[in-house]
């Protein structure tokens, strides 16, 4: 029997306490516990929430269930497991999900691109995100066409994201499509319906050809706006505007000479924050002179060696500036990477 999870316990020590108790479950009671664990729930699952010790167990469970499916090569898990996964989660810890099926179909070409082929189709979300991304990885020619429809037609602007940078890493493995894929992605750049996924177009697009992607790219934002990545949230936390500048510097949009250079000295790179460093403090009133709030957050930053492992500080701190743009929108704006306090 597994023990309560804790609060402040991480993902990696409930995968440890999970794995310990699957080892000694027979292959078919594994596939059991499997299908029998209740899936993700269909959303962005947002910061705060995952002050919930229950959440990081789920997490902690299916991460094991996947080294499991792994060790013993239980082929027939892989579909099962992928029915649980979140659409999201603040570190994006799930993409070591991949790792236990790659492993179990190590010596069967084919077959995991096969089945992840079919859970694009999934009814869910998060299942259909993390199949189209490991179809990326994989970078089999074959799954051109299932991405190709699902950067189109999905309902989940998530997803049509990820396929968008699924097709970019087939381009790397399969250059005959490059031409095609360039068109393509160029053609959603332009006109899909949801803005995040036009800025990840683009944003593909310029490592395929950036004279096509250069006149798509958002005019010069406003002094408090980081190029691209306004923050979007209902309220005064505005917590996914830190997110994002945070996935900025994760994704090399944002770049900072301090932390690049201590990411290279320790042999890092740079991780989600943890916690409650991703909360700003609270939004200040209206000034009376009617001007538009402005306030500013400092965000720990945490480095990792690879996915999955436990995070570190890197000694530094981002200060952030926040300022609301209307009624639904805080933008953010990273001013500057320095040294965290003592």
């Amino acid at each position: 029997m597994a023990s309560e999870p804790r609060t402040g316990e991480t993902a990696a020590a409930r995968i440890a306490i999970h794995t310990a108790r699957l080892t000694s479950l027979k292959d078919e009671d594994l596939l059991g516990a499997i299908r029998g664990t209740e899936p993700f729930r269909e959303a962005e699952i947002i910061d705060s929430a995952w002050d919930d010790p229950a959440l990081w167990d789920r997490l902690g469970l299916m991460l094991a269930f996947a080294d499991e499916i792994g060790r013993r090569g239980l082929i027939d898990g892989i579909a099962p497991l992928y029915d649980l996964a979140p659409l999201d989660d603040p570190w994006e810890m799930t993409q070591g999900i991949r790792h236990g099926p790659e492993r179990a179909t190590k010596d069967q070409p084919g077959v995991l691109e096969s089945i992840m082929r079919e859970l694009v189709g999934h009814p869910r979300g998060g299942t259909r995100l993390w199949a189209t991304r490991e179809l990326g990885i994989l970078r089999d020619a074959e799954s051109l066409g299932v991405l190709r429809s699902t950067a189109l037609e999905d309902p989940e602007p998530l997803v049509r994201e990820e396929a968008v940078g699924s097709l970019l890493l087939l381009t790397q493995a399969r250059g005959r499509l490059k031409r095609g894929i360039t068109s393509f992605i160029y053609s959603v750049a332009k006109n899909d319906r949801d803005e995040g996924v036009r800025r990840a177009a683009v944003h593909a697009l310029g490592d395929l050809d950036e004279a096509l992607a250069a006149p798509l790219r958002p005019a010069p934002p406003e002094w408090f706006m980081d190029p691209g990545w306004p923050g979007q949230t209902s309220g005064p936390e505005a917590y996914q505007a830190i997110r994002r500048i945070v996935r900025a510097l994760i994704g090399g949009e944002l770049r900072d000479e301090r932390l690049d250079a201590t990411l290279a000295t320790k042999g890092l790179v740079l991780a989600m924050t943890p916690g409650g460093g991703v909360y700003p403090p609270a939004e200040p009133p209206k000034p009376a002179d009617g001007s538009v709030p402005t306030w500013r957050a400092k965000v720990q930053l945490w480095g990792t060696r690879a996915a999955g492992d436990a995070r570190e500080p890197l000694g530094l701190t981002a200060l952030i500036e926040l300022r609301r743009a209307s009624r639904d929108e805080v933008r953010a704006e990273l001013l500057e990477v320095v040294p965290s306090p003592s």
